[in-house]
């Protein structure tokens, strides 16, 4: 575009300094030139010349026009471009955040997989119960499916009529070792009754740790059982 107006404007220039200079000369003014003085012929000059100084004049604002607009266009693309990387940048943030959770999120469930390891897992039978007077002891047994635990107490909660569980604690419980216990009541009545077992312990990794096991003794047809579910 700058080559078309730099072109229209020579060959406008060279048609009106032509035009001028054949009026000027048909007139017989080159010899009425000679005589001017040098001011007057400074205001013909301008005279002549002033129209072509208007022209080009209009064709430089013509070219800053066209130059501006194509500065906005340039602009424009730049903006888009940088709009797009500054997309593709919040792009790649996501998807390195969502790795990094996901990263995390696999890392907690190792780490936890690896502490339940070393966590106990107690399941308790029922075999049987006697009366002694206004007592009832149930018996029970328990094997430790899950991992070897040391320092192992119980105690019991609730409002039941448990009047003590033996043993109350144990030095260690070997994984896939069978114990014995007693659950002795205070009176043989035949109400329905619950309460928690805590089963508390140190696991190998030295951490405290807790099982809770609801002892329901219930009344069945002429007899009584007892049951003790892993909450």
């Amino acid at each position: 575009m700058n080559k078309i107006l730099i072109g229209v404007g020579l060959i406008a220039t060279g048609i009106y300094i032509f035009a001028a200079y054949k009026l000027f000369a048909m007139s017989g003014g080159i010899n009425e030139l000679l005589t001017l003085k040098l001011n007057e012929v400074g205001d013909f000059l301008a005279g002549v010349f002033g129209p072509l100084t208007i022209f080009w004049l209009i064709l430089g604002f013509f070219q800053q026009g066209i130059e501006l607009k194509q500065s906005t266009e340039a602009l424009k693309m730049q903006a888009k471009e940088l709009n797009n990387s500054v997309q593709q940048q919040k792009d790649i943030v996501e998807v390195s955040r969502e790795q990094l959770v996901a990263s995390n999120q696999a890392l907690q469930l190792e780490r936890q997989k690896h502490i339940d390891s070393y966590k106990p897992n107690f399941i308790f039978r029922e075999s049987g119960y006697k009366r002694t007077g206004e007592r009832i002891f149930f018996f029970a047994t328990a094997i430790n499916s899950g991992a070897t635990v040391k320092n192992v107490s119980f105690s019991i909660n609730g409002n039941g009529e448990i009047e003590k569980w033996e043993p109350q604690s144990l030095t260690d419980w070997e994984k896939g070792h069978t114990k014995d216990f007693v659950c002795e009541y205070k009176n043989s009545n035949n109400v329905d009754e619950e309460a928690i077992l805590d089963i508390n312990y140190k696991d190998g990794l030295d951490n405290k740790g807790v099982s809770q096991h609801k002892i329901i003794k219930s009344k069945g047809e002429g007899t009584l059982t007892l049951k003790i579910e892993k909450i």
